[in-house]
């Protein structure tokens, strides 16, 4: 590690002395991982779901510098995860790491903390959601393909990652292993190995590894009612154009900033971020790469 976590803004608010009284009161914050060209998107989940759910969030970057130090202090909600690997998905084990290793140290117990990416969109009833399912042991989200079919999570390497992920603060205080990388050629850095962080670019099995070595895992997969795409491969997926998409699903993932001001103006129609729905277009058309969704 090269340092401590800094933030360039004092960013623990009254909430930090909030008493946890009843499930539904619990605190979820979600660690959203940003690139310093894509503010469009953090500009456009600021005017929707950031807005006008109950989740909390913070942006991670690798390390501060001027154009990041201007934006945080017009939002206030950027932190330095101080990685020691810099780029797009570059030792994303630590970086995930480093970022529960925040919420550990500065959000009250009982706080939920998730992870998603700065293209992610979560419906109104997300957080509901979160809450209904809720147990101390939860692991809950988007499973890649290679995991379970059920909700029960394995004891073994096929433990899924999650693409979206949210799970309670207790699980944290078991990270505390030692980090290693597979590509920088360090000694007894196996996905195996039960006393290290195991992870590579872009993020391998290294949550669902660590949680592994944990045990008693109260996995809730959600891949019916959130959606993840790729560039390249929407078709398959649920149409988020065909009303109403929010309600029936609770997610879309990738959502560029069009879909995500097309899904709070258009298919909910949330009062608290109207005044930023002149922003919105009633799209007939949403496309990633080659790949698109029409309206019906």
């Amino acid at each position: 590690m090269t340092g401590s976590i800094e933030t360039s803004k004092d960013f623990i608010s009254e909430k930090s002395d909030f008493e946890i009284i009843e499930k539904k009161e619990r605190r979820v914050v979600i660690g959203i991982l940003a690139d310093l060209k894509n503010f469009d998107r953090r500009l456009a989940q600021r005017e929707t779901w950031l807005l006008s759910s109950k989740f909390e969030h913070k942006y991670l970057i690798d390390e501060w510098n001027e154009k990041w130090i201007a934006e945080n202090k017009t939002y206030g909600d950027i932190i330095s995860i101080d990685a020691s690997f810099h780029g797009y998905a570059k030792g994303f084990s630590e970086k995930l790491y480093r970022w529960y290793e925040f919420v550990s140290k500065n959000y009250p117990e009982g706080t939920i903390v998730g992870k998603a990416d700065d293209d992610f969109y979560a419906c109104a009833n997300l957080w509901e959601t979160v809450m209904e399912n809720y147990d101390d042991r939860m692991y809950f989200g988007w499973w890649h393909p290679n995991g379970p079919k059920d909700n029960d999570p394995p004891g073994d390497p096929n433990f899924p990652k999650l693409k979206t992920a949210i799970l309670d603060r207790q699980f944290l205080e078991a990270f505390e292993f030692q980090n290693c990388k597979s590509s920088e050629g360090q000694p007894n850095c196996d996905e195996k190995n039960p006393d290290v962080r195991f992870g590579n670019n872009f993020g391998g099995q290294s949550l669902g590894g660590w949680l592994e070595n944990i045990g008693n895992i109260h996995g809730v997969r959600m891949n019916d009612r959130m959606v993840h795409t790729n560039h390249g491969l929407v078709a398959p997926f649920r149409n988020p154009l065909k009303k109403p998409y929010c309600g029936e699903m609770v997610s879309y993932h990738k959502a560029l900033p069009n879909l995500q001001r097309y899904l709070e103006c258009f298919d909910q129609n949330i009062t608290k971020t109207r005044e930023y729905c002149h922003k919105a277009k009633d799209l007939v058309k949403y496309c990633l790469g080659k790949s698109c969704h029409h309206k019906r």
